[in-house]
């Protein structure tokens, strides 16, 4: 597999010379390996008629790859000045037949990206692996054809129709429905059949201070979950066991009724929302259940309905001789896609879109340790390169994935990209997934670190309601300890992934998110234009501090056969192995462990305790932060008074001084929170502090 670019001649150069014309050549740049053409001396006009040739191995290249040109002024001293610059997408390349060449007439830009009148002709030609497809078919893809085609058929599957098998965009075959079963088979007498119900979970109900319960019925039959107290995010977990003796035709067109039910002792249950399907939508299913599916939950009472939440449920109809598959709760994100979704017709979901402004990214981690990295060499699909890490950002939600372009041999990238996800609004989904991946010429990509953002948490008033936005701001990533390996452990891939918790820093992005009601996106990544790049440079201007802590005892230490040191780190700042940064007084001294007489080990640091100081360099966040030190007093303090009041109640006996002391301390409590509500917010320093649109609504909402 290789990609050949013949660079033919270019025309009307800019002249750069005060005597004497431009010495131009041509640097081109794909997957990190730039290879340049001979220079021409004195031309504005050049012919170059040579041919640069990239073996790419077995992997193919992705469809929205770019292939970086630039026209060049040769200086024989001094740095070589730039005449004119392009860029090719790949898109057209790897979609063309296998060794075709293509032909390009390209427009120069300057460095501002401006338009010049200079011209680049170029011949390309690419041939693919054998017998590999092009990739790149879904990075392509119209999400917002796709998201609506997935609303359609899951509408559909929740009214019992089986759609008819359809062609999604660009060629993408959608996945087909199952179709409804033949229930000829089935018997003309009475049958006994038995309908298992597990109720999973609830999520985003609506309304607040609630005491959700789901109420089940099943030809007649009521069942009801326990009841939770004070949650919009209920985890149910119960399993119900209906038993029916009826004709199965009569039972097929029965119904399965979902409810879920604020409680209260005052009043009676208040329906939040309903579900309801007939029970032959199930039995049509493969193994005549669904599992782990999420229900969208609306008011029946509404003449037109609205979304009131999500439940997750499984459901098996068993006949005469039917195995049941596994009903058993789970939370993963595989089911949190829009394709699990079941809803009723007349239920409306919008279409919407989170656009991802991703500007740069920061210390990330070398990859590629050096034995590979000469491995790679010897098989001819690499070269030594100073950073080892070819950084990428993946974000997901909702079953969606979107991804930037490819930034090869650097460590500190600036992506300076949009990516555009299309869901359904509301979704069941609330977590954002941003993942950050090495990509790799041999094998599959690295992880180097995940970061979850919670919706719930950063939801703002806007020009359409109630929505998620953030940034921008710094978001850390977190994996595995930062060592360079030749192989992976498991537990380690599973750290970097996300699926376990994360134990160190591997690097931060810059981002910022916004959300668009109303329409799917055009398409899936547009380009940050430099003057949005410039004006979020702010959010990157950091000051000093320094960490000072004070260690006191360390015990339970299992193995003791060297000296130990114990570090304190902030990112990157204070991590011995990081030679990038400044060395700080961040360790203590190696001392031996003493045995405790039992089975473990200790550090013996009695009346010596070490001091440590990590000096770091990070964007001002203190306004933030004295707002929740604030928050944070007024909770402790209310606790306090709370636990006085529960002892003072625990014993009193009903006299009248214990009374008098109780009725002190209620209002004491009282007037102290209601002081401690009346201040004001700790003020932004304009001059050290920038707030984003979160922090000035967050500001709005507390003090409101």
């Amino acid at each position: 597999m290789s990609l050949e670019i013949k660079v033919v001649s270019a025309s009307n150069l800019q002249n750069l010379e005060t005597l004497g014309k431009s010495d131009p050549y041509v640097t081109i740049d794909f997957q990190g390996e730039k290879k340049k053409t001979e220079v021409k001396d004195g031309t504005l006009d050049p012919e170059w008629d040579e041919t640069l040739k990239w073996e790419l191995g077995t992997k193919a290249p992705r469809a929205d790859e770019c292939i970086d040109i630039t026209v060049k002024d040769y200086e024989r001293i001094g740095r070589n000045r730039l005449l004119g610059k392009a860029t090719i997408a790949l898109r057209n390349v790897v979609h063309a037949a296998p060794g075709t060449p293509l032909d390009y007439d390209l427009g120069l830009l300057d460095a501002t990206d401006s338009p010049t009148v200079g011209t680049l002709k170029l011949v390309l030609s690419y041939t693919p692996p054998a017998g590999a497809a092009t990739s790149g078919g879904s990075a392509g893809l119209n999400i917002g054809a796709v998201a609506a085609r997935s609303a359609a058929v899951t509408s559909d599957l929740s009214n019992g129709i089986s759609p008819m098998p359809d062609v999604g965009v660009e060629g993408v075959t959608m996945p087909k429905m199952p179709q409804q079963r033949n229930r000829d088979m089935l018997s003309n007498a009475k049958t006994k059949f038995q309908v298992r119900v597990r109720v999973v979970e609830g999520r985003q109900l609506l309304g607040s201070n609630m005491k959700p319960v789901c109420q089940v019925l099943v030809v007649g039959e009521t069942r009801q979950t326990r009841v939770h107290k004070g949650t919009s995010t209920p985890w149910f977990d119960e399993i119900f066991f209906f038993q029916v003796e009826t004709l199965p035709s009569e039972l097929m067109e029965d119904f399965i009724q979902f409810k879920v039910c604020n409680s209260s002792g005052i009043r009676g249950s208040t329906i939040i929302g309903a579900f309801k399907c007939e029970v032959g939508m199930v039995y049509d299913q493969a193994e005549h259940a669904i599992v782990n599916r999420w229900l969208v939950l609306a008011n029946p009472d509404e003449p037109t309905p609205t979304v009131q939440g999500y439940l997750k449920v499984s459901v098996a109809v068993l006949g005469p001789g039917d195995v049941c598959p596994d009903l058993t709760a789970r939370q993963s994100e595989l089911d949190d896609v829009e394709a699990n979704l079941l809803w009723s017709a007349g239920v409306h979901l919008q279409p919407a879109t989170f656009v991802l402004s991703i500007y740069c990214a920061q210390n990330l981690p070398r990859m590629d340790a050096g034995t590979m990295q000469t491995l790679k060499e010897m098989l001819g699909v690499g070269k030594a390169s100073k950073e080892l890490v070819d950084p990428y950002l993946m974000a997901s939600y909702a079953g969606r994935e979107v991804q930037t372009k490819i930034l090869y041999t650097n460590e500190n990238p600036e992506f300076r990209q949009n990516l555009h996800m299309g869901f359904l609004f509301p979704s069941m989904c609330n977590v954002i997934k941003i993942t950050m991946k090495d990509w790799d010429r041999v094998g599959n990509d690295d992880t180097i670190g995940t970061a979850t953002i919670p919706v719930s948490a950063i939801s703002a008033p806007g020009e359409d309601g109630y929505l998620p936005t953030f940034g921008p701001t710094w978001v850390s990533v977190y994996g595995a300890r930062r060592e360079w390996e030749l192989l992976d452990s498991g537990g380690t891939e599973e750290m970097n992934k996300g699926n376990e918790e994360g134990c160190a820093y591997r690097g931060r992005v810059l981002m910022a998110l916004h959300t668009q009601v109303g329409s799917y996106p055009p398409s899936p990544t547009t380009a940050i234009d430099n003057d949005e790049f410039r004006r979020v440079m702010r959010y990157r201007g950091t000051r000093k501090f320094i960490l000072k802590c004070q260690l006191s005892h360390v015990w339970l230490l299992e193995a003791a056969g060297k000296p130990l040191e114990l570090e304190v780190s902030m990112g990157n700042f204070g991590n011995k192995l990081e030679s990038s940064m400044l060395p700080s007084p961040s360790s203590t001294h190696p001392s031996n462990p003493v045995f405790d007489g039992c089975k473990y080990y200790f550090l013996p640091w009695s009346g010596v305790e070490p001091f440590v100081t990590v000096h770091c360099d990070f964007e001002d966040v203190t306004h933030r932060l004295h707002c929740v030190n604030h928050i944070t007093s007024i909770i402790m303090t209310l606790k306090k008074d709370l636990q006085k009041l529960q002892s003072l109640l625990r014993g009193c006996r009903q006299n009248q001084e214990e009374d008098k002391e109780v009725q002190d301390t209620v209002q004491d409590a009282l007037s102290k929170l209601v002081v401690a509500c009346s201040m004001e917010l700790p003020e932004v320093n304009p001059v050290r502090h920038v707030e984003t649109s979160l922090d000035r609504h967050l500001r709005a909402v507390v003090w409101s």
